[in-house]
C-alpha cells in the first residue's frame, strides 16, 4: 500500500532508503507486498533491539527494567528465521555481552521519550503542497535532546558510513519531533551494538542540519511513486533475502542459473 485511507502518500524512513537504494525492492515491498525472508543476523538485531525497547521504556516510566535478555530471547524465539541451537547459544552469548557493555555504558541517562510512534504531514516550505504523510518510530530521545537510534552489525562503520546509511532515518525522525512537539534535538546519535569477539558500542553523532534535502528527497518520492518509475538497482548489499530476488534475476537473465 503506497497511499493512506485519505488517499495520501506514505512516507517513512524506511519507504526512502528502499527506494533511493532500489525501486524494484521498493515496488516489491510496498506495491506488491512480497515478505522479506529474515535472516539470523536479521533476527538477531530485533531481539537486542526488543531488549534494549524493555529497557528505555522502564527508564522513560520510572520502572525496573527486568531481565533483559529474557525479552532477547523471548523475541529470537519468535522469529521467522531458521537459529540452529548452536547459533542460538552463540547469539546469547553475544547479546549477554553487548547489553552488559550497553547498561554500564548508558544506564544512567535521563529518557524523555522511548519507542515513540509520531506521525505529521510533510508540507512544502516553497509550494505549501501536502507531499504526504510521515511516520515513524523512534527509539530513543534523551532529556538533554539527543535522537537516538540503534544498530546491530558485525563490524563498526565509519562515521561516513553511519552519516550516508542513516542520514534520511534521522532526519525523518526530526521532522516529526519537530512537527508534533516543542522538544528541540539539539543532535542525532547512531548507537552501533557490534557483534565482535569482543563486543562494542560504537556512538556516532549526526548533528542537526536544514531540512533541504529532506524535503527535496521527499520531492523525487513522490514524483516517482506517481511515475511508478520502477527498475532494479544492483548493489553490495543485495541478497537472498530482498523481497525483489525474482524480478531482478529475470532482469539480469539469471533466472535459472544456480547460485
Amino acid at each position: 500500500m503506497i497511499l493512506t485511507e485519505d488517499g495520501l502518500l506514505k512516507i517513512s524512513a524506511s519507504r526512502l532508503k528502499a527506494w533511493t537504494s532500489c525501486p524494484q525492492k521498493w515496488a516489491a515491498t510496498y506495491i506488491e507486498e512480497r515478505p522479506f525472508c529474515p535472516t539470523p543476523a536479521m533476527a538477531f538485531g530485533s531481539a537486542l533491539h526488543r531488549a534494549l525497547e524493555v529497557h528505555h521504556r522502564a527508564q522513560w516510566l520510572g520502572h525496573e527494567s527486568g531481565i533483559l535478555l529474557d525479552a532477547f530471547t523471548e523475541s529470537l524465539d519468535s522469529s521467522d528465521a531458521e537459529v540452529s541451537s548452536k547459533e542460538r547459544e552463540k547469539m546469547i552469548g553475544q547479546a549477554t555481552g553487548l547489553l552488559s557493555l550497553y547498561l554500564e555504558r548508558f544506564s544512567d541517562e535521563e529518557v524523555h521519550a522511548a519507542e515513540l510512534m509520531l506521525k505529521a504531514p510533510v508540507i512544502d516550505p516553497e509550494t505549501g503542497e501536502d507531499l504526504g504523510e510521515l511516520t515513524g518510530i523512534i527509539d530513543l530521545v534523551t532529556a538533554d535532546g539527543r535522537l537516538v537510534d540503534l544498530k546491530t552489525g558485525a563490524r563498526a562503520p565509519s562515521s561516513l558510513q553511519a552519516v550516508l546509511q542513516n542520514q534520511v532515518q534521522l532526519d525523518c525522525y526530526r521532522y516529526l519531533v519537530q512537527e508534533t512537539s516543542d522538544v528541540y534535538i539539539r543532535t542525532g546519535e547512531i548507537r552501533s551494538l557490534i557483534r565482535t569477539k569482543e563486543p562494542k558500542v560504537e556512538v556516532t553523532e549526526l548533528p542537526s542540519r536544514p531540512f533541504d534535502a529532506f524535503i527535496d528527497l521527499v520531492r523525487r518520492y513522490k514524483r516517482a511513486v506517481e511515475e511508478l518509475e520502477v527498475y532494479p538497482r544492483p548493489g553490495f548489499l543485495c541478497s537472498s533475502s530482498c523481497p525483489a530476488i525474482d524480478a531482478c534475476e529475470a532482469h539480469h537473465g539469471l533466472i535459472g542459473v544456480a547460485s
